[in-house]
């Protein structure tokens, strides 16, 4: 049986530390101590335009973009990252699990799906094969709060960018793109059905061998957290079954609408009572204790 390696990716505007409860879960676990031989947390966000803790914050890396010679997306920096530590490795007898929240699970998407070698009906990632890819609270559909974000953000934009412009220039860093760079293209590319968003699923492919997880999270909040919904949740939707109009919140984890996070072919979970950043509060959280335990009861199979 081969050693396995858990890779850890974060989510959106958030750093490798917040996969720190994941990590000591699998470390202190009985079952899954006895999988995994190392675990790799992934940044993906120290990136000229990342959004690192040390740099100035902004916004406008693409998650991917396809067909791009000069791409300096998430994805290609996270791939980066797992191909330097995978070089570092002597012993061949490895293979990955990743384990991507939110904004994660789409760069795991991206990195299976443009940064892997198929060979002997296994998929490779920098070199080695992958069995499990488990996504929590991913928007394989998009986000609906993306697309508003994205349509109600663009003086922010402007703000963050015309600082970075400065910032550069006082650097004599300042490159001709970063003068017309004001989309925020993680909010476009996440954004609910968005071109993005179709095309990457459109080019999905579940691979025999590779087995998917996602994980959704399902909650009901305070008044704030209502009418947080209510600027960024709330929808008039049309159904085929009674009632026939729907209006108000659709079920989701108070970031993520619940339909969004499914993919086909994949094992698909919902945990009740749960929100979004729940999801990898694995050690502090009693539906974050849920979510370790049915991965549990799945990685040991």
């Amino acid at each position: 049986m081969s050693k396995k390696i858990a890779i850890l990716i974060h989510g959106f505007y958030n750093t490798p530390e917040s996969m720190n409860e994941i990590e000591n879960f699998i470390r202190t676990d009985p079952v899954l101590k006895k999988i995994y031989v190392d675990i790799w947390k992934i940044s993906y966000y120290d990136s000229k335009r990342g959004l690192d803790q040390t740099r100035p914050h902004n916004i406008f890396t693409p998650i991917y973009q396809h067909n791009d010679p000069h791409d300096d997306s998430l994805a290609k920096k996270a791939f980066q990252e797992i191909k330097d530590m995978a070089n570092s490795l002597n012993d061949e007898d490895i293979s990955l699990d990743l384990i991507g929240h939110s904004l994660g699970g789409l760069v795991i998407r991206c990195l299976v799906q443009y940064f892997t070698e198929k060979k002997d009906n296994h998929i490779f990632l920098a070199n080695f094969p992958i069995n499990n890819l488990i996504l929590l609270g991913t928007a394989n559909k998009g986000s609906q709060i993306a697309s508003k974000l994205a349509k109600t953000t663009l003086p922010l934009q402007i703000a963050i960018n015309s600082f970075k412009l400065l910032y550069d220039l006082a650097d004599g860093e300042i490159e001709e793109d970063d003068l017309f760079n004001f989309h925020s293209y993680q909010f476009h590319q996440f954004s609910w059905n968005s071109s993005w968003i179709k095309q990457i699923n459109k080019d999905f492919k579940p691979f025999k061998h590779l087995n998917w997880i996602t994980v959704r999270g399902i909650t009901k909040g305070n008044l704030l957290y209502d009418l947080w919904n209510g600027w960024t949740l709330w929808r008039i939707n049309f159904r085929k079954d009674f009632p026939f109009i729907h209006i108000g919140p659709l079920p989701n984890d108070g970031l993520i609408e619940a339909r969004s996070v499914p993919l086909p072919g994949a094992k698909n979970f919902t945990v009740k009572n749960c929100s979004h950043h729940e999801l990898i509060k694995w050690e502090s959280s009693s539906c974050g204790k849920k979510v370790a335990q049915i991965l549990v009861k799945f990685l040991q199979k």
